[in-house]
């Protein structure tokens, strides 16, 4: 009964497969079916793990998967996880570009780099390691950018690197601005503010 299921959900997977080649839109990942998605999972979960890109078919097929054990009986239903998937990744699609845009304009720099800052690892938006200097983005459809634990664990990464390896740092805030609680920590902290339309 197993291998018929696998058997059906393999045969499901490569029908998507099929149709996403023949460019049918109906598999698109906003509205993709609890169905499609395990259908899908059940063609990859034997494949070698693979970093699936954002956004995909195959990603949100492999976080649904992860969801579902990680939480078991306490799971939102499909729906409800499938709009907050949908939301995070409308939200990390225009932080992605807004960084692209700000990395563009300066002229320098490499995205998404990695640094340690004394004990916590610091993912900078955009760094020139040997220069010793970066750009955080923050583009926030609220408008307003609070100093949640979060930001505070970024901004004290920052400031170590201010303080402790003589980097320079600025916060571009495009299209949002920082919440007067933040912009006195940023100030504090010796990182440059700038607020781009």
């Amino acid at each position: 009964s197993k291998n018929l299921e696998a058997i059906k959900s393999a045969k499901g997977y490569l029908n998507w497969k099929a149709l996403q080649g023949a460019g049918n839109a109906a598999f698109d990942v906003a509205t993709a079916t609890e169905k499609q998605l395990d259908d899908i999972f059940a063609g990859i979960q034997n494949t070698p793990p693979f970093k699936y890109a954002p956004n995909t078919l195959e990603h949100k097929a492999e976080r649904w998967e992860q969801y579902k054990v990680k939480l078991g009986s306490d799971a939102k239903d499909y729906s409800n996880w499938s709009n907050i998937y949908n939301s995070n990744m409308t939200k990390a699609t225009k932080a992605h570009q807004a960084a692209d845009e700000v990395i563009a304009s300066i002229g320098w720099g490499q995205r998404e780099v990695t640094l340690q800052s004394g004990t916590y690892t610091r993912r900078m938006d955009i760094a020139d390691k040997v220069a010793r200097k970066g750009v955080e983005v923050k583009s926030y459809e609220t408008g307003k950018v609070y100093a949640t634990e979060a930001i505070k664990g970024e901004l004290n990464a920052d400031k170590y690197l201010i303080d402790n390896d003589f980097w320079q740092i600025e916060w571009v805030f495009k299209g949002c601005e920082p919440s007067q609680p933040l912009r006195t920590l940023l100030e504090q902290g010796g990182i440059t503010i700038k607020l781009v339309p």
